[in-house]
């Protein structure tokens, strides 16, 4: 099987599992789910609350919304929005940590330790995309091409969960930040810098590692 098939296979699994999960414990907290869509891009397939689109490197869970139908005079207790701070944080943040921990069971301690090397990865690759990044790149690839698919699946999931955590804005470590920041009252002036610098840093870890794909590609 080609590398890339592999890889888009394992996109594909790790992104549907991670909106499942989340999708599953909001169920189970009598959240409404109205959509799970799998990927961005155009729509592929469209089943019942699914759709899966083509590139399968984000998507998102629609959960009913308090908002939007308290024009419409129904009940909204059962709408994401209304719900306490614990229980928006505990979904939001199921995705990836019950992802980690599938992650472990397919792979073990070499997962965890996965898991925990993501953080450095992100910092060294960003910091030096023409170098550092070059090398995770090419281990990365050569990575896919000589194991075998749930192998792959474990690595990513166990990777993806990580930086999944990571504070930034529209990631699940983000979005649960902001959640016990408004939970706490802090200061609206103080939130809003806190987030503009993570969105800050967030679209600089993006641009350097575009940079670093880039040239991997052009030096291939």
């Amino acid at each position: 099987m080609h590398w890339l098939i592999k890889l888009y296979l394992a996109l594909t699994i790790f992104c549907g599992c991670h909106l499942f999960v989340m999708a599953s414990i909001g169920k189970l907290f009598g959240i409404t789910v109205r959509e799970i869509s799998i990927g961005i891009g155009l729509r592929l397939l469209h089943y019942g609350i699914f759709s899966f689109r083509l590139i399968p490197f984000s998507g998102h869970v629609e959960f009913k919304s308090a908002i939007e139908d308290s024009m419409d005079n129904v009940d909204t207790t059962n709408a994401f929005d209304a719900q306490p701070t614990w229980k928006k944080t505990v979904v939001i943040l199921s995705g990836p940590v019950l992802c980690a921990g599938i992650a472990v069971l397919l792979l073990g301690e070499r997962a965890w330790r996965e898991f925990l090397a993501t953080f450095q990865e992100v910092l060294w690759g960003t910091l030096s995309p023409r170098f550092t990044g070059q090398r995770y790149l090419a281990n990365a690839i050569e990575f896919i091409k000589q194991e075998p698919l749930v192998s792959i699946l474990a690595v990513l999931m166990a990777k993806g969960s990580a930086f999944h955590l990571i504070p930034f804005p529209i990631l699940s470590g983000g979005r649960a930040l902001m959640l016990l920041a408004n939970s706490v009252k802090a200061s609206s002036t103080l939130t809003q810098d806190v987030i503009h610098w993570l969105m800050l840093a967030h679209l600089l870890v993006w641009l350097s590692w575009i940079v670093a794909i880039i040239q991997y590609l052009v030096s291939s």
